[in-house]
């Protein structure tokens, strides 16, 4: 019994271990995702607004 407790000790330990790991990974991934949805996003909006100053620019002429 102790032998097996020890076993499914070490292989619970480097599951854990790998889990961690591979969490780790995957926010790193959608950290980036993010980030790249997010300066897509904000080109976009800086495109919106400086048409928008443009269109307001040429009305007040």
């Amino acid at each position: 019994m102790v032998r097996i407790d020890n076993f499914m000790l070490i292989i619970l330990d480097h599951l854990i271990v790998l889990i961690k790991l591979f969490h780790i990974d995957i926010f790193k991934i959608l950290e980036r995702t993010v980030i790249i949805i997010n300066y897509k996003m904000e080109l976009k909006i800086m495109k919106f607004i400086r048409r928008e100053v443009i269109l307001s620019k040429l009305i007040k002429k």
